[in-house]
């Protein structure tokens, strides 16, 4: 855990704390693991839009996306600025990747956010909070816990002067937002110092493991109650399973699915570093090429006497190929770009659906 957190809780870890709040605790006493390549990317994306890197010292599809994300943010930004289609306010102040704080019983919390606007219209002032995501696999801005947690802050930072909260989740391809009034907002607050005092008074720590509470967690590895669900698993019967025992064991599964990832990423990591795990050892990864340079290619292809209409048949792009074709060539943006990509493609594309996995109905 950071020293900028200074051991204390932050909204980011809030939807997992909410799931498990003595993991809090057992994160600070988890050996430190190597962020994951995503995690790792999705760092340096951040890190470009807040302008602590250049853009140009990022890899090309970075590049691309932290462009997006900040076209997108520009876009939201103007439903609120613009006199002419928007709601007229302006622009007081604008923070980036601030810190903010907040009491809780016997701790504090915080969070951190990647924008933070503060509007105003006459003598009314707003919040605007910007949390930027490089892919649309997040929950929606309304249900975010982060979000929740960090319009609260906000309020409490500009001492509840702000008639309310707005927050957006924004994507490379869009935006997703949610509002914060007066009443939400306390209640919001509230429900984050409930959790803090959860996850930070000691008779109120308890750990539960689960999918979704040990799939960020980087204390799974030795969390007692998490490694109990690999023991229950061994010691099940050779029998068959019946029906009605199954519910439970797939919950089982599920944790024991990601402390057996994490058991081997622990091991990839030794062997990578030059040590040695006996009776074990890498396998070489495989090699993956993409076309960057389809024009040459094309080229190449008809000279060669291969015609346009079969090569096209047999060379496919995806839909986010063409919606960077759309913005990057005709400039287009929002919903302008979305519906002239959805027309360039009605009726030129073949759906599939993926096989069905198993989720949880959680009560």
């Amino acid at each position: 855990m950071s020293d900028e957190r200074k051991g204390c809780p932050s909204a980011s870890s809030f939807e997992r704390i909410m799931d498990c709040p003595g993991s809090h605790t057992l994160n600070k006493e988890a050996p430190k693991q190597p962020s994951p390549p995503a995690a790792a990317r999705g760092t340096r994306v951040h890190a470009g839009c807040s302008g602590e890197v250049g853009i140009a010292t990022l890899p090309r599809d970075e590049q691309q996306t932290v462009t997006e994300l900040l076209q997108q943010e520009e876009i939201l930004l103007d439903e609120f600025t613009n006199k002419q289609v928007g709601e007229g306010w302006a622009v007081e102040e604008r923070l980036t990747e601030h810190r903010f704080w907040a009491k809780a019983t016997e701790s504090e919390w915080s969070g951190k956010a990647d924008r933070v606007y503060v509007l105003h219209k006459g003598r009314e002032k707003v919040g605007l909070v910007v949390d930027f995501k490089s892919t649309r696999y997040t929950t929606g801005a309304e249900k975010s816990l982060q979000l929740a947690a960090l319009a609260a802050l906000v309020d409490e930072h500009y001492k509840r002067d702000l008639s309310g909260v707005h927050v957006a989740l924004v994507f490379p391809d869009g935006y997703d937002r949610a509002y914060y009034d007066d009443e939400a907002l306390e209640l919001a607050a509230d429900e984050c110092k409930r959790l803090v005092d959860q996850a930070t008074i000691t008779s109120t720590q308890k750990r539960v493991p689960s999918e979704s509470a040990c799939k960020w967690c980087g204390a799974k590895g030795i969390c007692p109650e998490a490694r109990g669900q690999l023991n229950e698993l061994a010691r099940m019967p050779s029998t068959a399973i019946a029906p009605v025992d199954l519910p439970g064991l797939l919950k089982v599964s599920q944790v024991a699915k990601l402390l057996i990832k994490d058991i081997e990423e622990q091991a990839k990591t030794i062997l990578n570093n030059g040590g040695m795990v006996e009776g074990w050892e890498l396998k070489p990864g495989h090699t993956r090429s993409k076309i960057t340079d389809t024009e040459e290619v094309y080229r190449r292809a008809a000279v060669l006497g291969v015609d346009g209409a079969t090569f096209s048949k047999q060379v496919t792009i995806s839909k986010k190929d063409l919606d960077r074709l759309v913005r990057d060539e005709l400039g287009y943006k929002g919903k302008q770009a979305t519906d002239t990509v959805a027309n360039l493609i009605e009726e030129c594309t073949t759906d599939t659906i993926t096989a069905a996995s198993l989720k949880e109905v959680k009560a």
